[in-house]
């Protein structure tokens, strides 16, 4: 029987605090959206590439209503000396068109003082926690249904991420629809704690509350694959004297489904770092005192300007050339280095 006793004041203590301490605090309410309008918009007109960058702009939340409120006395105008205003950001991790089609979402970029606390298999929660502020206001509590305008933005700008591989050419839109909230908590005096409802809490408050979206069309003119996917060099065997200055070189093929030009950004970087630096191409290192200079055709690609721009027909290829190069440091024995390559079509 003693156990029994103390097991059930310990189960009352727990839920008093999990369930009702927003209710110590002298008002607090969650505010929702109640009209959908947008924050941004992306027109992409173009080859198809793995991923797209859209910005989304301040979030200027207009006219929200109050949908949960803890009120103690409603009816009358009270003094608080304390308060908090968090807000917060639910984003989708995936978008469907209006054609059927699933295009997932990351976040490239947080917005300026916002963590993500939820990572769901749905959605990304995006939170800012406001510092508690020393300020005196008379007032009556919110009552859930008012309403009120809010002129000023919630966020600075930042960037989501669309991976779009795997859409098919032709003409992709539809809207990401993001909830948000703004939670208020105001204690009775400036010593008094804040209390506040966790996300789950916040979440349930507006998930059925119009949204601001951000409208995207996407056209796909074309879509391309590289290969192949790794090359190898195969200088063979070489006198040391004859070795400097031999040259190998492979093609890159692109290949598309429709014609027209491909604009292809390249990127070269050493993995094995070389002897010394070199203005004609980007160096690799091989050991034994070696370097390759690795060249794409056509580019000015280099070890102090690794990334390079070129266009190219469809359904044609770009050669990558490397040459062997010989050191103050140079000695026979056997040579391997290596090098990576990024192809992005623009």
């Amino acid at each position: 029987m003693r156990f029994f006793t103390f097991f059930m004041l310990m189960l009352l203590k727990l839920t008093s605090h999990s369930h009702a301490s927003v209710t110590y605090n002298q008002e607090a309410f969650t505010w929702g959206a109640g009209d959908t309008h947008d924050v941004g918009e992306l027109n992409y007109d173009g080859n198809a590439t793995s991923q797209i960058l859209v910005n989304v702009n301040n979030i200027n939340p207009g006219t929200l209503f109050v949908k949960q409120s803890v009120c103690h006395y409603p009816d009358y105008n009270l003094d608080t000396y304390k308060e908090g205003k968090d807000h917060y950001i639910f984003i989708p991790k995936s978008v469907t068109t209006y054609s059927g089609k699933n295009i997932s979402i990351d976040i490239h970029q947080m917005p300026t003082g916002y963590s993500i606390v939820a990572n769901t298999a749905q959605q990304y929660v995006l939170y800012n926690k406001g510092a508690d502020e020393y300020i005196k206001h008379t007032r009556k509590c919110k009552k859930v249904g008012e309403s009120q305008v809010f002129d000023s933005s919630w966020t600075s700008p930042f960037v989501l991420r669309l991976n779009t591989e795997n859409i098919s050419i032709g003409e992709h839109s539809g809207n990401i629809l993001m909830n948000i909230a703004r939670a208020e908590y105001y204690a009775r005096t400036s010593a008094q704690p804040l209390f506040r409802w966790n996300t789950n809490e916040i979440q349930s408050f507006v998930a059925n509350d119009n949204s601001v979206r951000l409208p995207f069309k996407i056209r796909i003119q074309n879509k391309c694959t590289i290969t192949p996917s790794e090359i190898n060099f195969a200088h063979g065997g070489n006198s040391i004297v004859s070795a400097d200055g031999h040259m190998t070189s492979k093609n890159i093929m692109v290949n598309c489904v429709n014609s027209g030009n491909i604009s292809l950004s390249i990127s070269l970087k050493a993995i094995t770092p070389p002897t010394q630096s070199y203005s004609d191409g980007v160096g690799v290192g091989l050991g034994n005192g070696w370097d390759s200079i690795l060249k794409i055709d056509s580019s000015n690609i280099s070890t102090t300007n690794p990334t390079t721009k070129i266009t190219i027909p469809a359904n044609s290829s770009f050669n990558v050339q490397s040459i062997l190069k010989k050191t103050n440091n140079s000695q026979a024995g056997s040579l391997n280095g290596s090098a990576v390559m990024e192809v992005f079509i623009q």
